[in-house]
Order: C-alpha cells, then sequence, then structure tokens
C-alpha cells in the first residue's frame, strides 16, 4: 500500500474522529432539549392539530366519494363508447344504405325563389291577411247590453267587480 494514502487515513482519522463525537453528543442534547420543548408545545397546539385534521378529512370527502364511485364511472365510459361506436356505426350503415337506393334524390328538392318572387307571395300574404273575415254590412249597429251598460262610465279595471271564491268547509 502506498505510504502516503497510510498516512492521510490515519491523520484524518484523528481529526475526524474527535469532531464526529462531539457532534454525536451534541446532536443527542440537542435532541433531548427540543423534546423537552416540544411537549408542552404539543400539548397546546393540541386543539389546533384536531381542527386541521377535521378540516383536512371534509376536504377530502370528496376524493373519497370518487373513488367509492369508480366502478360506475368506469360502467358509464364504456356504455359511453359502446353508445358512440354503435351510433356511428349505425349512422355509416343508413348513409351508404342511402346512397346505394339512390334515396337521394336531387330533383325533388324545392326551386329557390328570387327576391322579387319571395316579395310578390309575401305581398299576397299580407292582402289576404288585411281583408276582414266578415264583412262590414253583417255587423249590427244595435246596442248590445255590454255597451248600454257601460255608456256612462267607461270599463276599466278599477271600475269592474272582483268576485272572490268562497270557500266552503262542508
Amino acid at each position: 500500500m502506498n505510504i502516503y494514502l497510510d498516512w492521510t487515513v490515519t491523520v484524518l482519522w484523528w481529526i475526524c474522529y474527535p469532531v464526529a463525537v462531539i457532534v454525536y453528543y451534541l446532536a443527542i442534547t440537542l435532541s433531548a432539549l427540543a423534546s423537552f420543548l416540544w411537549r408542552p408545545l404539543a400539548f397546546l397546539l393540541q386543539p389546533v392539530v384536531y381542527l386541521g385534521r377535521a378540516i383536512v378529512a371534509v376536504l377530502t370527502i370528496p376524493i373519497h366519494l370518487l373513488v367509492k364511485l369508480e366502478p360506475l364511472y368506469n360502467y358509464l365510459g364504456i356504455a359511453a363508447l359502446i353508445g358512440i361506436i354503435g351510433g356511428l356505426g349505425l349512422a355509416y350503415v343508413y348513409k351508404t344504405t342511402h346512397r346505394l337506393l339512390r334515396l337521394d334524390d336531387r330533383d325533388a328538392r324545392k326551386p329557390h325563389r328570387d327576391a322579387k318572387q319571395h316579395r310578390q307571395i309575401k305581398a299576397r300574404q299580407k292582402a289576404a291577411f288585411d281583408q276582414p273575415i266578415m264583412s262590414p254590412s253583417y255587423l249590427s249597429p244595435s246596442d248590445s247590453i255590454h255597451s248600454r251598460a257601460s255608456k256612462g262610465r267607461s270599463r276599466n279595471l278599477l271600475s269592474t267587480a272582483i268576485m272572490e271564491e268562497v270557500d266552503s268547509d262542508y
């Protein structure tokens, strides 16, 4: 073995061993002191810790619910995939059958109207709507019971009687 390496290891041992022993006993002393200080502090903070655990338990309820409902999610997810694939398959079969049987007759579509034809049709519809259903000669100018009762006053909401329903117990 190399003599220089041997001397180096020996010197490091004599320097590092006492430092390691001092650090070890210092750590034990600090740990005991921290434990001595920590126990009363932990006793005083116990309600805060208990409240924190309760809040965390309440906040994790949705996660636990999701874990319990995982089989349902899997079932519904697979059902949705099967439905989508089945729907796409049916649409493809329908479209192919429709095309093969030549059911998409392009000649049967309504011809498009231009603006002039559209205005003419609308004018005819408006003229038909504006004509009265009954002619004015058939309407009687005689007074009705309603018109005789309301000659002296106007018939509005304040002048009408509001009839109340009577609740009977028998």
